[in-house]
C-alpha cells in the first residue's frame, strides 16, 4: 500500500507545466487538463492491487486494511464537504465550486456554507468517468422514451439535462478466502404413476442428504460503502429503490487509479463512505453464502428434482479491504408522496437503470381495459356451458 502522507503531498501538486491549480478532468481524453496553459497529463498510476489474481487471494491471512479503510482525513484545501439539511446526504466537491449555486444531487435543495462539514475519509482509488455527459443524457432520454407511456407525466415533463449530476459513489473492494460448508436435501425422481381418469399423476422419489465442503477464493467483490444504499432488515426489497444503483454494476476495476481530489474539479461530487469493516460483515456473509451455493449447485447435476439448502457455514480465514469511488451520472426526482425516484448511468460502461414513478390512473385504466373483456368472456362461456 502507498503511504497516505505521500499521497497527500501528491494531491497538492498543480499543473506540472505552469503550476496552476486550475485543473479539470477531460473525460473524452481521459487526462487532466490545465485551464491556464491547456497542458494535459495523466491522472495517476493504475492501482495494481485491483489487478491481482486468485493466486494472490490464496496467500491472504488475517484481515488487511488499506489506508483508505482507516480514519485518515483530507484537509480543507483539497476538497469541501457538505451535508444536505433536507435529505441528509453528504458529498465532497472542489473548493473552487461556486457555493451560491450548489444543489443536492438527490433532493435538489440549495446548499450554503452553513452546511459545510468535516471531510470524509480519503479513499484509496477512483474509477474515472469515461462516459461524457452528452452520452449519459442520450441514454437517459432513450430510457424514458421507452417507458413514458406508463410514467408519471410530471416526471417526464420536468426532466432537464442540467439536473444530471456526475457523482462518485463509495464502494469497498474485498478479496477473501474462506472455508465453506453447505448441506441440505436433494431428490431424484424414479418413476411416474398415471393418474387415470382422475388425471392426478403421482411420482416416486429418492431423497438424499447432501453436503459440500470446499475452499472459496473471491477476488474483487464490491460492497456498498454508504449505509443509505443498504436495504436494512424489515424494509420491503421490492418497493425499495436503493438497489437501483447496484443494478448498473459491474465496473472494470483494472481501470482504477490512485485517488486524486482533482477528479472533483469542474462540478463533480463524491458521496462519503460511512461504513466500516465490521458494519458490512452481514452483507459480506450473505454474498459468500450466495457464491458458495452457486458453486455447490455446479456439483449436483445428478439430482433431477431439485434441492434445498438447510445449512450454510463460512469461516473467512483471510481478507483484504480497500475503498474506491465509482462514477455514476445521476438524475433524481421526488414525487408527490415524498418517494425518491432516480435514473442512473454507469459512468464507465453507460449501463442505465431507473426507478420511475408510475402514472397509476393510466396503469389502472389499461389493466381494466385488458382484464374486463377477458372476465366478460369467461362469464359468457360459463353461462353457455351451463345452458348447454
Amino acid at each position: 500500500m502507498a503511504d497516505s502522507a505521500t499521497n497527500r503531498q501528491q494531491y497538492k501538486e498543480g499543473c506540472p507545466n505552469c503550476g496552476s491549480s486550475e485543473i479539470f478532468y477531460n473525460i473524452e481524453g481521459g487526462v487532466f487538463e490545465c485551464k491556464f496553459c491547456h497542458n494535459t497529463f495523466e491522472p495517476g498510476q493504475v492501482r495494481p492491487e485491483f489487478d491481482n489474481s486468485i493466486e494472490d487471494v490464496k496467500q491472504l491471512s488475517g484481515t488487511l486494511l488499506s489506508p483508505g479503510m482507516k480514519t485518515t482525513q483530507g484537509t480543507q484545501r483539497e476538497v469541501f464537504a457538505f451535508q444536505c439539511p433536507s435529505c441528509g446526504a453528504t458529498m465532497s466537491m472542489d473548493p473552487a465550486t461556486d457555493t451560491t449555486t450548489i444543489k443536492c444531487h438527490w433532493c435538489r435543495t440549495l446548499l450554503t456554507t452553513a452546511n459545510r462539514i468535516t471531510n470524509g475519509i480519503i479513499p484509496d482509488a477512483i474509477i474515472p468517468f469515461t462516459v461524457p455527459k452528452a452520452q449519459a443524457e442520450v441514454s437517459i432520454q432513450e430510457y424514458l422514451n421507452k417507458r413514458k407511456f406508463f410514467a408519471d407525466p410530471e416526471f417526464i415533463r420536468t426532466f432537464t439535462p442540467d439536473m444530471v449530476y456526475p457523482v462518485y459513489f463509495p464502494y469497498i473492494v474485498l478479496d477473501l478466502k474462506a472455508d465453506v460448508e453447505v448441506a441440505g436435501e436433494a431428490a431424484i425422481r424414479k418413476r411416474k404413476h398415471d393418474g387415470g381418469k382422475n388425471n392426478r399423476d403421482t411420482y416416486d422419489y429418492d431423497v438424499y442428504n447432501f453436503g459440500r465442503k470446499f475452499n472459496l477464493d473471491v477476488n474483487n467483490l464490491l460492497v456498498e460503502g454508504n449505509s443509505s444504499f443498504i436495504i436494512k432488515p424489515g424494509e420491503n426489497y421490492r418497493e425499495n429503490s436503493k438497489n437501483i444503483i447496484n443494478s448498473i454494476l459491474p465496473y472494470d476495476l483494472k481501470r482504477a487509479v490512485a485517488y486524486d481530489p482533482k477528479f472533483l474539479n469542474g462540478g463533480y461530487r463524491a458521496e462519503f463512505r460511512d461504513l466500516n469493516v465490521e458494519d458490512i460483515q452481514p452483507v459480506v456473509r450473505n454474498q459468500v453464502v450466495d457464491i458458495s451455493r452457486y458453486n455447490a449447485v455446479e456439483t449436483m447435476k445428478q439430482y433431477t428434482h431439485g434441492y434445498q439448502f438447510k445449512q450454510d457455514e463460512a469461516n473467512i480465514t483471510g481478507s483484504k479491504y480497500e475503498s474506491i469511488l465509482a462514477p455514476i451520472w445521476l438524475y433524481s426526482y421526488q414525487d408527490r408522496t415524498g418517494k425518491l425516484n432516480y435514473i442512473c448511468v454507469n459512468g464507465q460502461t453507460g449501463e442505465t437503470a431507473a426507478c420511475i414513478p408510475v402514472n397509476k390512473r393510466k396503469l389502472m385504466a389499461v389493466t381494466l381495459a385488458i382484464e374486463l373483456p377477458i372476465a366478460l368472456l369467461c362469464i359468457l362461456l360459463s353461462v353457455s356451458i351451463w345452458m348447454w
